[in-house]
């Protein structure tokens, strides 16, 4: 799973908000249920959940079969700001499982941006 976005958050957690968000989206990824889904609204909830987290704004959101190149044929489930069809809220992991994206530029610490609100 790839995802782009901007993280709102509160300054006062600024030396942890980061690694805080990213073992958050690791262990919703390592929660999913074998052969389950995920939901681009839960994983929202996650992320939203984190302490000092404000906000969290998607950018893209692409999924992929491990065999799939990401740079070629990732299916996009959020592109530019929008749910691609009422479809795409959630993806059926293909071998059962989810990964975060180790595709070099497209990884968690590649595409999450955090900006402090207010």
């Amino acid at each position: 799973m790839f995802i782009e976005a901007t993280i709102f958050y509160n300054g006062q957690y600024i030396s942890i908000i980061e690694d805080n968000v990213k073992d958050a989206i690791a262990a919703f990824i390592a929660a999913l249920p074998f052969d389950g889904n995920m939901v681009i609204s839960d994983l929202e909830a996650t992320i939203r959940a984190v302490e000092g987290v404000n906000d969290i704004v998607f950018k893209n959101v692409y999924a992929r079969a491990f065999e799939t190149d990401f740079l070629t044929a990732a299916t996009k489930l959020m592109d530019d700001y929008k749910l691609l069809a009422i479809g795409s809220r959630k993806w059926e992991t293909v071998a059962g499982y989810m990964v975060a994206e180790d595709t070099s530029g497209y990884t968690l610490t590649d595409k999450l941006t955090f900006t402090i609100d207010g």
